[in-house]
């Protein structure tokens, strides 16, 4: 019988009975079939797998869209038949994944120094559609796990965030060796979050020596030793 293109659904398990599309007339004398399955330029279809007749698998984001497929039943002797359809899979909205590790994202700034670096490419949309866009959102928090706001999140003074474009700038005040912990989280259009927590660590600068009170003019006798 002929296979009509079937749909299928992005995380979701797709099967289908090839024993309903194929038979063997020399099924009452012992002969049976088996099914194999590859793509329409022969190679292997690494998310379908065959069990008997049954055909399944769970197309990823990878295969959202037309997958043409050939189905081959093969008898005892040796003896084929082909059928070629598509698989129609259609996409699911998933949520915004860290693009980045935590220690990649680590940032170091210098202690006076005026600083600015972009998180905008910390956060990946792995959906394939094309009006699908991420809004982010920065907060402070009290460690590495990022569970806990430090106070009610907000950054800190010497810090902005720009949300259009990603960027975060400022001046680093004198507090070197301290470590500030950022939350970065990423929104989609349908509302589903992800996030990337990372560290901002303060390094110290040296800074030359200062005077700290002028030396006045000392007198001293001949011959005689003095300290200052």
């Amino acid at each position: 019988a002929f296979i009509a293109d079937q749909n299928a659904t992005q995380g979701s398990v797709f099967s289908m009975d090839l024993s309903s599309f194929f038979s063997d007339s020399d099924a009452f004398v012992g002969d049976s079939l088996s099914y194999s399955v590859v793509d329409v330029e022969g190679n292997a279809i690494s998310w379908l797998t065959i069990d008997g007749s049954s055909l399944s698998g769970t197309p990823g984001d990878a295969q959202v869209g037309a997958n043409s497929v050939v189905i081959t039943a093969t008898d005892t002797t040796g003896l084929i038949a082909n059928q070629d359809f598509t698989i129609n899979v259609a996409n699911t909205n998933d949520a915004p994944i860290a693009a980045i590790t935590h220690e990649a994202a680590k940032v170091d700034l210098s202690e006076n120094q005026a600083f600015s670096f972009s998180v905008s490419n910390y956060m990946s949309d792995i959906d394939l559609d094309s009006d699908d866009s991420l809004t982010l959102s920065l907060q402070q928090v009290t460690d590495a796990t990022g569970d806990t706001l430090e106070g009610d999140g907000s950054l800190p003074s010497f810090m902005s965030f720009d949300t259009d474009t990603g960027n975060v700038t400022g001046t680093a005040p004198d507090f070197e060796g301290q470590i500030f912990f950022l939350k970065l989280i990423a929104t989609d259009v349908a509302g589903l979050t992800g996030d990337l927590t990372f560290s901002v660590d303060l390094q110290n600068v040296n800074d030359a020596p200062t005077l700290v009170a002028p030396i006045s003019v000392q007198t001293i006798t001949e011959d005689s030793s003095t300290d200052l």
